[in-house]
């Protein structure tokens, strides 16, 4: 009986031995350093006003998107005008990312098919450009119908400020106008309101005007009525992306600096004339 106890206790201060020599060994072993986290940059502002251009195969510009993009963190939604295709569409997408914090890629929904856009916010490279990449859409029933080629885009900067021009009749009359804008918050939709006064010289119809409207990328919608409405005239201009130029940056930004299109007096003693307009900012 007592040689099997003490077997039993040289069994058990093995153990203990084996385990002591255990926890030295591991003890010994090298630390593994903490791999430190890769913080992914900050992703670009590219909330506000936008004019995306997209081209043909032979790169002319078939068909101009404008809206507004909305941005919450990396994520970006919008509505668009893709004037060319006669589509008012929603735009989802992202911006920043894997592909660096200047990339950019938006989907919209173009007649039953997927318009997508995929580029990066740069400076300066040429007129009108702050943004380059390529877009694809499938068969639809406008210039762009089944291609994959390059777009370039231009953040628009807000028009608020002074405006000074002329409206030329196609009957011959020319007046001028200056005047002051303020654009404001944008909301829903495609476009944001515009308001402002204005006066204008030289013309039998039309002295002190208020200014409302709308402006969608370089696009815009102005109505220039008398304080009590009953002279009226509505000034249109399509997207043109030689409106103004481009300002460094990231993405870069789009200031406009010309305004040109055509009216129409809509109420009043002149009613029924047509024209063209040309402003410069400010």
């Amino acid at each position: 009986m007592r040689k099997k106890n003490l077997r039993s206790g040289f069994a058990f201060r093995g153990i203990l031995i084996c385990a002591a020599v255990f926890s030295t060994g591991c003890n010994m072993l090298p630390k593994i350093p903490t791999i430190p986290t890769i913080q992914q940059p900050a992703p670009m502002s590219v909330a506000g006003n936008w004019q995306f251009d997209l081209m043909n195969s032979t790169g002319s510009v078939a068909a101009i998107a404008t809206g507004f993009l909305a941005q919450s963190g990396s994520n970006l939604t919008g509505t668009f005008n893709v004037n060319g295709c006669e589509a008012i569409s929603a735009a989802t997408g992202a911006v920043g990312g894997n592909n660096g914090p200047n990339a950019i890629s938006l989907s919209m929904n173009l007649s039953n098919q997927t318009l997508n856009i995929v580029g990066s916010g740069i400076g300066t490279i040429t007129p009108g450009s702050a943004f380059e990449g390529n877009y694809t859409v499938g068969a639809v029933t406008c210039p762009i119908s089944g291609l994959t080629s390059m777009v370039s885009g231009q953040q628009v900067n807000s028009v608020s400020g002074g405006f000074h021009g002329s409206l030329n009749s196609k009957g011959g009359n020319t007046f001028s106008i200056a005047g002051t804008a303020s654009q404001g918050t944008y909301s829903s939709g495609t476009s944001a309101p515009v308001t402002g006064t204005a006066t204008a010289t030289g013309s039998t119809c039309f002295t002190s005007l208020n200014l409302t409207g709308t402006i969608s990328g370089t696009s815009l919608v102005w109505q220039l009525a008398s304080p009590d409405s009953s002279q009226v005239v509505q000034l249109t201009a399509a997207p043109n992306t030689s409106a103004g130029q481009v300002l460094t940056g990231s993405p870069g930004s789009f200031t406009i600096t010309q305004l040109s299109g055509s009216y129409d007096v809509t109420a009043g003693n002149c009613s029924g004339d047509t024209g063209t307009f040309s402003f410069s900012l400010p």
